[in-house]
This record gives structure tokens, sequence and C-alpha cells, in this order.
């Protein structure tokens, strides 16, 4: 029996948990009701800024 894949390989949520955009595995994206494409550019370089400055926290401050 093979695991279940997870329904994005990434996604962004708004803060209420409301689907921004998510991308498939595949590549295909499916876009949440208030997408808008420069908002979800921010987020996705938000997420990506604090994702590498918790995996590098000595170069935080």
């Amino acid at each position: 029996m093979t695991e279940p894949q997870p329904e994005f390989a990434l996604a962004l949520y708004e803060d209420d948990g409301t689907l921004l955009i998510g991308i498939h595995s595949d590549g295909s994206i499916t876009r949440g009701p208030n997408y808008q494409p420069d908002e979800a550019a921010a987020e996705l370089w938000d997420a990506v800024t604090r994702a590498a400055q918790s995996a590098a926290p000595w170069g935080s401050t």
C-alpha cells in the first residue's frame, strides 16, 4: 500500500486559513478565492525569508 500524496507540494494560506495558492507536485496550481498575483508573490517571499532566518538563527537579529 502506498502513502497518500499531499494535496499540495507547496501552499500559501491567508491568516484565516483560506487557500491563497497551492502548487501541486505536477506543477499545476490551484488559486484560492481571493488570489491576487502580487499578494501571493509577496507572501511567498515573506515565507522564504522566515524559513531562511529560522534555518540560520545565528545570522538573524
